[in-house]
């Protein structure tokens, strides 16, 4: 009888454990994310890549709890501020920050209103960011054309690199694929400054063949079509690299949007750029001088 006793006891540990283990294992593929978004989340709170830099609006619909494979095949990557394995990380001492703001995102500063800081000025002190040098400067400095993928360039940026953008606090967040402690050191020493360093996984130069390709095979072809009198067949309207949303990002005309988007996809698929993550389309109209 206690013999049955403690085998019962030992049968309820044993399936409460894996009860917890199932539950932990199905929690981690289960993350937050709002449709068309260029990432998901861990932390529900947060919006990287999410807002209007202008309005400081949210975009996208509200947010869904769903499986990561699904949020995947729609296009999404883990957020570099809340899901990747790598922090975001300064790499000097990062000053008092008293805001929920993320000092390393690019959200406009108008977000902010309190007595110490008016509306507006996010940045921190001008003699605190003048010790952190000019990355930006700095990086333009060594590969001066390496992100015109339109001309080609002299110049090619590190196949680490993934972006550079002005953040919250006003100072430069870098993004690169891998990022190690060595690795980001020598960042610190090339770029002679500090700066906030997110993860990213894909490298400019990849970005930047796939935008080529993009313009070179849709782009165009939709152009000639359109000088000739013909209807554009991709509804295309621009491509460009998103350093933030660390994407190949297509502008398509409202009016034939969806099939837009399938043809595009049909024809990258076709030269080999299968990769949904790479991709990032937006309803766009053409500029007022065509």
């Amino acid at each position: 009888m206690q013999k049955a006793r403690k085998l019962m006891v030992l049968l309820t540990m044993f399936l409460l454990l894996a009860s917890s283990l199932f539950a932990s294992f199905a929690e981690e593929n289960v993350c937050c994310s709002r449709l068309n978004a260029p990432y998901w989340h861990r932390d529900a709170n947060c919006h990287f890549a999410e807002t209007d830099w202008m309005t400081s609006d949210i975009l996208g619909d509200e947010t869904r709890r769903i499986d990561v494979s699904r949020a995947e095949s729609e296009g999404q990557k883990p957020c570099p501020g809340c899901a990747t394995e790598f922090a975001p990380s300064f790499t000097g001492e990062f000053p008092d920050w008293p805001h929920t703001l993320a000092p390393w995102g690019y959200e406009k500063g108008d977000m902010i209103e309190d007595d110490d800081w008016p509306r507006g000025a996010v940045e921190l002190p001008a003699d605190v960011l003048k010790t952190w040098g000019a990355p930006d400067e700095k990086l333009y400095e060594l590969f001066p054309d390496a992100g015109d993928f339109e001309e080609g360039g002299k110049s090619v940026y590190p196949d680490d690199y993934a972006g550079l953008f002005i953040n919250a606090c006003g100072g430069c967040t870098i993004l690169l694929v891998d990022p190690s402690i060595e690795r980001v050191a020598e960042w610190r020493d090339m770029l002679q400054g500090e700066f906030w360093v997110l993860s990213a996984r894909y490298s400019y130069n990849e970005l930047k063949t796939l935008a080529k390709a993009v313009s070179d095979r849709i782009l165009t072809a939709d152009s000639e079509r359109r000088a000739q009198g013909e209807p554009s067949y991709y509804h295309i309207v621009s491509v460009s690299v998103s350093q933030i949303a660390n994407a190949v990002e297509i502008g398509v005309l409202p009016d034939g949007f969806d099939e837009g988007v399938r043809r595009i996809r049909e024809a990258l698929d076709d030269a080999g750029y299968s990769d949904p993550c790479m991709l990032r389309f937006k309803p766009a109209n053409y500029p007022s001088w065509l």
